[in-house]
């Protein structure tokens, strides 16, 4: 029986009780009439209680009504029907108020008048503000089954919980309870075509304001490429400005040559997009053919310069050492392979893994190659957990699993490596010469606009490793040969400019409360408070120091784009793709300038369809650094701990003249050119 389409449809004589008024028979309220049942005999009905206690129908008249929501007074008769189970004391105590003041109302017995004088004395002893109405007592239990109904939606479509911090799905209830009565949700096929377009039209208004900033701070262009589920070859292009990375477009490129002038045809677009004048600098990775497309690109835009990714720099730098096939390097590809091949065994056998995770409660970190800093993230957290590794290798159990292993062999290599002291310190040795290349990577790896501390930084990194390896020369020189040939594949002029105009100690400049705030404040922020008295050069120090020096946002971009494209909308074609990633991300950008952005910040992270319960990091800095150090393997993913890059500050300072600019490259003339220009009295 069908009780739902019972309630929703009660007869004339129910309706007849709710719409009147007060009423002789208010308990009728609380029960609904079955229509198509033939009625009982007399003043008999059959009737479901609305509370939901049993699905049999009742039958009896008002006075088993009464009997069963309220119960038989003492010394009444009974009516041989059991009291309702849904209903709490407070609800019960309520109804019984409610049936004595229609006793009082519709009669003029002696026993109505002894009602009402008890009313008028509970009414004299109490305050109306600390009564709760009946009405509030179903509305509370109404909202807790429009919860449920909620959370069901939440369970039943795999939706993260997450979502619900989503300022968003705030939106969305809010506008249902403001939507006219009898509104119907939008079907299917209006989703995704007409109010996905005009949402796309809506997002693209709401970028305008931060848009019409790009005149002023300069932007660069973002691009990177990616293939999707169906190996499509997808190229996206981003605008970057003052740490605000705006997604512009993706170009489905499956069949296309990737060479230089098809590159350039797609940034064309991106440029015409944000403006020719707007544009300083295009940053793509460091392949041939897109350094041939910003070849085309300055060839028809002078004024914007091409520039390497840092970051994808610096992790060719780190696969350079490992590939490097000089003897006295051998350590470091001799040393990673091992720990590879030991993570690989112990996570890929699920014996393993679990007696592992007895000993040791941090994971193994297997990344992909395309991760940056991947050697020094798998390197680091096996010389951290070297101890429970130990502990495991010793254990019966450890033998137990060689025993029952398919390959006793790679079992022992394991086993041999972990009790190996040489291979412990290989490792050792191989993150002291990453980590400042590791930290370089993760300072500039940020939308953030960092590019006027390049020079600094990069001085600092190598400063760093010299000191490591001061008793190893050997080792020093070819890492140091393998820096500078990677600088000088991405340096350029704009670079040598930004750190020149990041503050010094001169005019104005040189007030000691500017001097004080160089240490502290950013850079554009230090030339926004005492640039004005130098127009022209507080105008360009803003341009060029606002840009980024890498496509870190275009690769989180991707990362969207793999939540949106996922296997369970492998079906979605790129244009639909592409309108729902510039909805997507857009909207998260503009949701960070809400004024109520503190209370749903939590939810500014990106969606994981795998664990819908895990743990979420809390700032947007987090956010974006797991979508790129996490670890990501197809079948054994695993959760990466995520590490602070540097803070950025304005300070001038140089360190001591490190082995950066002792090799007369050009790249090195001029840096040795920004020094002179800055320090000059």
């Amino acid at each position: 029986m069908d009780l739902t389409q019972n309630i929703n449809h009660e007869d004339e004589d129910q309706d007849e009780h709710e719409n009147e008024g007060p009423s002789a028979t208010p308990l009728w309220r609380y029960v609904t009439k079955v229509t198509g049942e033939k009625k009982a005999g007399g003043g008999s009905a059959k009737f479901v209680c609305n509370f939901n206690c049993q699905d049999k129908p009742f039958t009896g008249s008002y006075s088993r009504v009464c009997a069963h929501l309220i119960g038989v007074k003492p010394g009444e008769k009974k009516q041989g029907i059991g009291l309702c189970s849904k209903l709490s004391k407070e609800m019960r105590d309520l109804l019984k108020q409610e049936e004595e003041d229609a006793q009082i109302l519709f009669a003029g017995n002696a026993k109505a008048k002894k009602l009402q004088r008890a009313k008028v004395i509970q009414a004299d002893a109490s305050s109306p503000s600390m009564k709760r109405t009946i009405a509030d007592i179903f509305k509370t239990s109404d909202r807790e089954d429009v919860d449920q109904t909620v959370a069901r939606f939440f369970y039943c479509n795999n939706i993260p919980f997450n979502v619900a911090r989503s300022p968003f799905f705030t939106d969305m209830v809010t506008g249902i309870n403001h939507a006219p009565r009898g509104y119907k949700a939008p079907n299917y096929e209006k989703i995704r075509t007409s109010l996905m377009d005009k949402e796309q039209s809506k997002v693209q208004r709401a970028l305008n304001p931060l848009m019409q900033d790009w005149s002023t701070h300069g932007l660069s262009i973002a691009s990177d490429g990616w293939s999707n589920l169906k190996n499509q070859q997808l190229i996206n292009t981003m605008a970057v400005s003052g740490g605000r990375a705006v997604f512009v477009n993706g170009h489905d490129v499956s069949g296309m040559e990737k060479n230089g002038l098809n590159i350039a045809e797609f940034i064309f677009k991106a440029i015409d997009f944000a403006g020719p004048s707007n544009v300083v600098q295009i940053v793509t990775d460091n392949a041939s053919n897109c350094k041939a497309a910003g070849a085309i690109i300055q060839e028809k835009h002078p004024h914007i310069f091409w520039s390497g990714c840092l970051a994808h720099t610096l992790n060719l730098l780190m696969k350079d050492i490992g590939k490097s096939s000089d003897p006295s390097l051998s350590f470091f590809n001799e040393s990673y392979g091992k720990g590879k091949a030991m993570v690989k065994y112990i996570k890929n056998h699920s014996s393993c893994q679990f007696l592992y995770k007895t000993f040791c409660d941090l994971e193994l970190l297997k990344t992909k190659k395309t991760r940056f800093g991947h050697v020094f993230i798998v390197m680091q957290r096996l010389v951290t957990v070297r101890a429970s590794l130990v502990a495991m290798t010793l254990s019966n159990h450890w033998e137990t699993l060689r025993r029952s292993s398919s390959d006793p062999n790679q079992h022992d290599i394991v086993n041999k490596t972990v009790m190996d002291e040489d291979f412990w310190s290989k490792a050792t040795r191989v993150l002291k010469i990453t980590k400042p290349i590791y930290k370089m990577l993760r300072f500039c790896d940020t939308d953030q606009p960092v590019i006027g501390e390049v020079y600094e930084q990069m001085d600092t990194m190598l400063g760093k490793i010299n000191d490591i390896l001061a008793n190893d020369p050997i080792v020093y020189d070819l890492i140091h040969k393998m820096v500078v040939e990677r600088w000088d594949k991405m340096n350029i002029p704009l670079h040598c400019l930004a750190y020149i105009l990041v503050p010094n100690d001169k005019g104005v400049f040189s007030l000691p409360q500017a001097i004080k705030d160089r240490a502290t404040m950013e850079a554009i922020s230090w030339w926004h408070m005492y640039g004005g008295v130098a127009p022209e050069l507080y105008s360009l120090a803003i341009r060029v120091l606002s840009q980024g020096v890498n496509t870190s946002c275009a690769e989180r971009c991707w990362s969207t784009y793999s939540y949106i494209h996922s296997v369970k909308r492998n079906r979605l074609n790129c244009d639909r793709a592409e309108k729902l990633v510039f909805v997507h991300y857009n909207h998260r950008l503009l949701s960070r300038y809400r004024e109520d952005y503190e209370s749903f910040k939590n939810w500014d992270v990106y969606d994981d369809d795998a664990n819908i319960e895990e743990p979420l990091p809390t700032t947007i800095k987090e956010r974006d650094n797991v979508v790129l150090y996490e670890s990501e393997d197809d079948d054994n993913p695993a959760t990466i701990v995520v590490g602070t890059g540097s803070s950025s500050s304005a300070t001038g300072t140089l360190s001591t003249p490190s082995p950066l600019v002792q090799q007369k490259t050009q790249a090195q003339m001029r840096l040795e050119i920004a020094r002179g220009k800055r320090h000059k009295k």
